[in-house]
């Protein structure tokens, strides 16, 4: 007989079984989500501020992800100002910033290839580029 962990679960009775564990994670998200909110609206005028965002809240640190080496440079220049909004406009225990580089995802969608443009035509050095088909 299998273990209980191999067997197949339907998801929604994992839904049922742990709500207060799957709220919880929800309302943590929800929680990051206002808080990169107010920091682009309150740091508005920060050119940087697009390359920033907070990844998560650990015991008294907060973990900030930046996109390139570059966003994290005034990041770092700004660090204490950053702590002190952090504790008394959003009431957080936090003592330290943890900074990441971690590239964006892009928001776009890449474009589809087509199935012309799928199609691999062998080519040597020296052979001209492919010519547009037509079919009669």
């Amino acid at each position: 007989m299998r273990s209980d962990r191999t067997q197949p679960r339907d998801f929604g009775q994992i839904l049922i079984q742990t709500p207060q564990s799957i709220g919880g994670l929800l309302a943590r998200a929800q929680h990051i989500s206002r808080l990169n909110q107010s920091l682009a609206a309150t740091w508005r005028d920060e050119p940087w501020i697009h390359h920033v965002r907070i990844a998560n809240l650990r015991r008294n640190t907060v973990v900030i992800y930046v996109t390139s080496a570059a966003a994290m440079i005034p990041l770092r220049r700004h660090k204490a100002a950053l702590l002190h909004w952090i504790q008394n406009v959003h009431r957080l225990p936090c003592t330290h910033i943890q900074i990441s580089v971690c590239p964006a995802i892009p928001r776009h969608k890449p474009p589809s290839l087509s199935a012309g443009a799928r199609r691999v035509q062998p080519r040597t050095a020296m052979s001209t580029p492919p010519q547009k088909q037509t079919t009669i």
